[in-house]
């Protein structure tokens, strides 16, 4: 299973929703390949839809949770436990479908290094680092460096699952 539909855009029209109190920190991270997980949402601005990141590590779009990030950095689907993604010791990711790495790093201080390009998530959690002319994107609840680095793994996620033609839900 890839978690189809969750192209970024698409994902973040499909949900909606006002904003929620968050708590961070339910499990700390313990290594460069740890994440840290607590209540956050990757937010279309201009929209005001979101994605949920719960603290036991649910993505929910729509209602719906097909995925789940784990404190050891996987990303594994719902319906069938199988890993889909995960966070190597060194930053990178690694597609497990395709057993290949994707062209992406993430910093322990929660930047992602996407060829030449940085992304981090600025101290009011807007993404920074895109081109001017792309949607907005806040991620509500990325209060500290960990629970920015476990967004901004999600968001890469979310990000290659969006370009995979050949998924399904």
């Amino acid at each position: 299973m890839r978690l189809s539909g969750f192209a970024l855009v698409v994902v973040l029209a499909a949900c909606g929703g006002t904003p929620r109190p968050s708590e961070p920190a339910v499990a700390p991270a313990q290594g460069p390949a740890m994440l840290t997980l607590g209540e956050m949402r990757l937010v279309d601005v201009a929209s005001n839809t979101a994605l949920l990141i719960h603290a036991d590590g649910s993505l929910e779009a729509n209602g719906k949770t097909p995925a789940k990030v784990t404190v050891d950095g996987r990303v594994i689907a719902t319906s069938t436990g199988e890993p889909l993604f995960q966070l190597q010791p060194d930053g990178r990711i690694k597609d497990l479908a395709y057993d290949k790495m994707l062209g992406a790093t993430l910093g322990a201080d929660g930047s992602l290094v996407v060829g030449t390009t940085t992304f981090a998530l600025d101290a009011s959690g807007e993404l920074i680092g895109r081109d001017a002319s792309a949607p907005k994107i806040r991620f509500e609840g990325a209060t500290s460096v960990a629970l920015k680095r476990t967004a901004m793994f999600v968001f890469v996620v979310l990000m290659v699952t969006g370009d995979s033609k050949s998924t399904e839900e």
